[in-house]
C-alpha cells in the first residue's frame, strides 16, 4: 500500500498542495469530502506513519477517513460486526464484500479499505458509504 503524502504535523492539506498530489483524484476527493450532511468534517493529524487524514464522523463515531495519496487517496471505513453482516449480505460489487469478508478485526470494528485511483473505484467507494448511511441511519 502507498504511504501517507502529508507526514508533516506542521502542514495541514490545503486544497492547492492536495490538487497537486491528488492530481486526476483530485475531484473525488472534494465530493467524497463533502456530501454527508450532518456529519462533522475535519483534519486530523495521526503521527508521521498516517500523516494527515481527513476525518468525517458523527457525534459517536468515524463514519470514513479519506487519506491523500500520490495520484490517488485511501478511503477507510471502521465497520461495526452487526454492520458487516448487513453489507455481506447487500448487492455490493464482489470486489467490496471480498474486502469486507476479510477486513481484520479491531477493538473499534473491521478495518475496510479502499483505493481511489480512477471513477470506477470513486464509484465503489462512493456506494459503500452510502450503503453505511443508510444502515446507520436506522440505528
Amino acid at each position: 500500500m502507498k504511504s501517507s503524502v502529508f507526514r508533516e504535523k506542521e502542514n495541514c492539506p490545503n486544497k492547492k498542495e492536495l490538487l497537486r498530489v491528488l492530481g486526476k483524484t483530485f475531484k473525488y476527493f472534494l465530493e467524497m469530502s463533502g456530501f454527508h450532511a450532518g456529519y462533522m468534517h475535519e483534519w486530523h493529524f495521526y503521527g508521521k506513519n498516517f500523516g494527515w487524514q481527513f476525518k468525517t464522523a458523527d457525534s459517536k463515531k468515524a463514519l470514513f477517513y479519506l487519506s491523500p495519496l500520490q495520484d490517488s487517496f485511501l478511503v477507510t471505513l471502521g465497520v461495526r460486526e452487526k454492520e458487516k453482516n448487513v453489507l455481506l449480505s447487500s448487492k455490493l460489487p464482489e470486489i467490496i464484500l471480498k474486502e469486507i469478508e476479510s477486513a481484520k478485526k479491531h477493538p473499534e470494528g473491521y478495518a475496510v479499505y479502499l483505493m481511489v485511483t480512477d471513477t470506477a473505484s470513486f464509484k465503489t467507494a462512493k456506494m459503500l458509504i452510502k450503503l453505511m448511511l443508510e444502515i446507520r441511519s436506522k440505528n
